[in-house]
């Protein structure tokens, strides 16, 4: 049941965009156990008739109407030519963001989401996309809470995607993580983050520990933007920090372009470049 659609249009000054009119609706799908929970949901108008792409964009604990982890919908459905779904799993209730994410109360509201739950979430997401609109290439995507949920749900196989960009993942368990993992990951980092899961430590270490795991041969891309801090990619705090931003999004945009290409499923895939080229 779709709740409210809209059409936008990127300014023409905005080469990002490549002056991308954009599809946007609010819908309700069948999230777990079959409960309705509203999403959000992004597409180049050019693309809504023909694109097989689509990536489920888990938001941080913010939610997904905030505006920053909207706006950052929009500019992968319009790069990288596929819907982009946000979906609700926090059915409206958010955290704060006017209140600091830490102490009892916070950890109280995070234990009340459970990862099967999410998963179930997901999977709704996946059965709209494809059934909607015959999405048959699927990303999974990330910020900050929604990326170390993403990671697990993919360690965890409880997810049927083709490829995963996670930017500043936290509370993950990074060993069985790594082990685990078996589809192209990107990982985006801030160098001075602090948040567990997210710290630059975090970053080198997953990167050491999926270099073991023979099933990510060549497929995975860790990258740590030096001076930058948590959140940096989607709610960038200044003129410095968004030039930063944008590199970042565009490592996932070429990330799913990449991976969410039927040409490619099943073959061989080339190294990424370096950390200084990239």
């Amino acid at each position: 049941a779709r709740v409210v659609a809209e059409e936008e249009d990127w300014p023409e000054d905005d080469p990002a965009y490549d002056q991308a009119p954009l599809h946007t609706e609010e819908l309700v799908f069948a999230g777990s156990n079959g409960r309705p929970a509203r999403a959000y949901l992004s597409v180049h108008k050019a693309e809504m008739a023909t694109s097989n792409k689509g990536i489920i964009l888990l938001a941080d604990i913010f939610g997904w109407a905030s505006p920053s982890t909207r706006a950052a919908a929009d500019r992968l459905a319009a790069s990288c030519e596929a819907f982009v779904i946000v979906p609700d799993v926090f059915r409206g209730q958010p955290w704060p963001e006017a209140t600091p994410p830490s102490g009892p109360a916070y950890e109280r509201w995070r234990d009340r989401f459970s990862l099967q739950e999410l998963a179930g979430d997901v999977r709704g997401c996946a059965q709209l996309l494809n059934t909607v609109h015959s999405v048959e290439l699927l990303g999974l995507a990330g910020f900050c809470w929604g990326g170390g949920r993403a990671l697990e749900l993919v360690a965890r196989d409880w997810v049927d995607a083709h490829a995963v960009a996670v930017f500043y993942p936290t509370r993950f368990d990074l060993g069985a993580i790594a082990k685990n993992m078996h589809l192209p990951l990107l990982a985006v980092y801030g160098g001075e983050d602090t948040t567990p899961g997210a710290t630059p430590t975090d970053a080198a270490g997953l990167e050491g520990e999926l270099a073991c795991n023979p099933r990510m041969r060549y497929q995975y891309f860790v990258r740590s933007f030096p001076g930058r801090s948590h959140a940096f990619a989607h709610r960038p705090q200044n003129d410095e920090e968004a030039q930063d931003a944008d590199d970042a999004l565009k490592l996932a945009e070429a990330w799913f372009d990449k991976y969410l290409h039927v040409s490619l499923l099943g073959a061989q895939p080339e190294p990424p470049k370096s950390a200084a080229s990239a």
